[in-house]
């Protein structure tokens, strides 16, 4: 796995992921090439009313500087976000 590639992946996993869990969200990593960061949406941060604040506040905000000068594309990924108690948002062990 390329450095960036685990870079961003650690941010998703550490720092992203925990907080949209919160709202029923979830991101994971697509594709990472010199050109674009793919990421696929899941849950609110895919299909909810807040879904472009999400984005913005919490996943671009994140991923700024492992970003570059790459484009951002996402994909909306179907079913829930992974590790919720459904309709309560509380995290599942």
């Amino acid at each position: 796995m390329r450095d960036d590639e685990a870079a961003v992946r650690a941010v998703l996993e550490d720092v992203v992921n925990p907080l949209l869990r919160t709202a029923g969200a979830g991101v994971e990593l697509v594709e990472l090439t010199e050109d674009t960061l793919t990421l696929r949406l899941l849950g609110e941060a895919a299909f909810g009313p807040g879904a472009a604040l999400l984005r913005e506040d919490v996943v671009e905000a994140a991923l700024a500087s492992l970003r570059g000068a790459r484009a951002l594309a996402y994909e909306s990924g179907a079913g829930e976000a992974r590790g919720l108690d459904a309709g309560r948002g509380d995290v599942s062990s």
